[in-house]
């Protein structure tokens, strides 16, 4: 049951939610006290998250106030809860486009955002990720150990972040440790390169516009970005002189 744990916390359930919600598929229809026991959760507690289930539309009640049965909706009721969220993002972002022009017209050059941010875990790590596809100049520079780097992200992130690239149709050039096929691959937009053989490292480093963002490997899980015009361009210039020493693998991907 592992994997439909990280379903159901994906799609908005809590760890409670998830064990009262299991337990009712598994009773049937059930007193709170079997799905107190079954949930191995207080009876109080259980009555507050069947609340919370109910409004979902995940759970109904039948019988009295007091003392009546719970029923646990077909899974197939999941995807009506994705379906809500999808509808509530698309309305949250129009929202947002309104909203960003008032935000803009508050923004002042004089202040200056923090030189380098520090991200943690791996929702920071995609917030980074995401942040490259802000490049202004449509090219995106990327030193990659490949294994750690595509250990860090699902292949549900990476289709994400390689769709966006192309609808922007954001270049890159690219020194891989070796060559593998990936989501990340895309055709006519990617030119890659391999490492020299005496030259391995484990961190990810991507450098666009006058920005420079590190990744940990997968073990440690962290990241931050340095914002820095003159720090950008002596990474670019690092990374010029190694692209010529590099070993192209003669097709764009």
């Amino acid at each position: 049951m592992q994997y439909s744990h990280k379903i159901l916390e994906k799609i908005g359930l809590s760890k409670g939610e998830i064990q009262v919600y299991l337990a009712g598929l598994k009773l049937g229809p059930a007193l709170a006290s079997a799905l107190s026991k079954e949930a191995k959760l207080s009876r109080p507690l259980v009555y507050y998250i069947l609340e919370s289930l109910e409004a979902k539309g995940l759970v109904s009640k039948f019988g009295h106030k007091h003392g009546g049965r719970f029923t646990t909706e077909s899974p197939s009721r999941l995807k009506g809860i994705l379906e809500r969220k999808r509808k509530e993002l698309e309305k949250i972002e129009q929202q947002l486009d309104k909203a960003t022009v008032e935000l803009e017209s508050l923004y002042s050059p004089k202040a200056k955002p923090s030189r380098i941010r520090f991200y943690e875990g791996i929702e920071g790590l995609k917030n980074i990720a995401q942040d490259t596809l802000s490049v202004k100049n449509t090219e995106i520079l990327a030193l990659v150990p490949t294994e750690n780097t595509f250990a860090l992200f699902d292949d549900s992130f990476l289709n994400y972040w390689r769709s966006e690239r192309e609808k922007k149709q954001i270049k890159s050039r690219g020194i891989w440790s070796k060559f593998i096929d990936t989501p990340l691959q895309s055709q006519n937009l990617q030119e890659l390169r391999v490492f020299p053989k005496d030259l391995m490292f484990p961190s990810t480093v991507v450098i666009y516009d006058n920005k420079v963002a590190v990744f940990s490997s997968p073990r440690e899980q962290f990241a931050f970005v340095i914002e820095s015009d003159e720090y950008a361009q002596t990474m670019k210039a690092l990374f010029e002189q190694l692209w010529k020493r590099c070993r192209s693998n003669n097709r764009n991907l």
